[in-house]
């Protein structure tokens, strides 16, 4: 086993671990069947410190391969405005058509246990009752990427680290590769939130306000959906940001060196702010 294992070069840090070995047989044979050595490696750059980790899974318990995504270049957070300090971005394209997605998501469910299987099927219904919108649908909608971010000014994040969540935006942007049937998707959202919010149609989608409440944003941008939820100014400024009008994330130095040590193509990639995050806690206790 040793012999299959490999690091990078110029490490600090090295860890081995042998997945054979573990007593469990029930998790080896689910899981860790005969895999390759577990490693891990800590560089120390310029950027900073780069943790890498690499476990390869296989067994019995395993999901589908239909239920994994492909790699695919990411960049959507390019446009994501600069006070985003965390964002997910990953991939949606899928190998495998949208029904062959949702029959290995139940099949995953099944062979977990009955009540895991009954919960999926009440969420998919409650899906299609209440939006008319099929979890099959939403598959074959669905573009190479997606990106989910949080935005919060200084005064923002301090407010949030203080336990209010309500000056938080979370925005998002997905490809989407049907164009019509997105915008479909779109107006089953609008009919869901109208009579419940104040509903105003703008170019492409809609804006929905409560008093009280987050406003809550959706529009379809040429090959991208946008969707966020927020105060309106902070929904006004992504839309800008998408449009090439205000700072944007790719303009964070520091976002820039993080990205540059992204070796490969993985399937998803998440960002956080440390350095911003550690600044608004320190100060709050100043």
């Amino acid at each position: 086993q040793f012999e299959r294992a490999e690091w990078p070069l110029r490490s600090t840090v090295l860890a081995y671990v042998d997945p054979n070995l573990l007593e469990s047989r029930e998790l080896r044979e689910s899981f860790l069947d005969d895999p390759d050595p577990v490693v891990g490696a800590l560089r120390l750059l310029d950027e900073g410190v780069k943790l890498d980790l690499r476990l390869q899974l296989r067994g019995k318990e395993i999901p589908s391969p239909a239920l994994f995504t492909v790699p695919t270049p990411l960049n959507l957070h390019e446009r994501l405005p600069s006070d985003t300090f965390a964002y997910v971005e990953l991939s949606t394209r899928f190998a495998v058509s949208g029904k062959q997605v949702e029959g290995a998501l139940f099949d995953a469910a099944a062979s977990i246990d009955a009540s895991t299987l009954r919960g999926l099927q009440r969420v998919v219904d409650k899906l299609h009752d209440e939006t008319d919108i099929e979890l099959s649908d939403l598959v074959e909608i669905s573009g190479h990427q997606a990106v989910l971010g949080i935005v919060a000014d200084d005064g923002d994040l301090k407010e949030m680290l203080g336990g209010n969540v309500e000056e938080l935006t979370m925005v998002g942007i997905a490809e989407v590769s049907d164009k019509k049937r997105a915008q479909g998707l779109v107006h089953d959202l609008r009919d869901y939130l109208e009579g419940r919010y104040d509903v105003s149609r703008k170019e492409g989608g809609f804006l929905a306000e409560r008093k009280g409440q987050p406003s809550v944003m959706v529009k379809l941008a040429g090959e991208h959906l946008l969707f966020a939820f927020g105060k309106n100014g902070s929904l006004e400024d992504f839309e800008d940001v998408y449009a090439g009008k205000g700072r944007a994330l790719s303009k964070d130095a520091a976002h820039g060196k993080t990205r540059k040590l992204l070796e490969g193509r993985p399937i998803a990639f998440m960002w956080v702010d440390a350095g911003r995050v550690a600044d608004a806690a320190l100060s709050r206790k100043a």
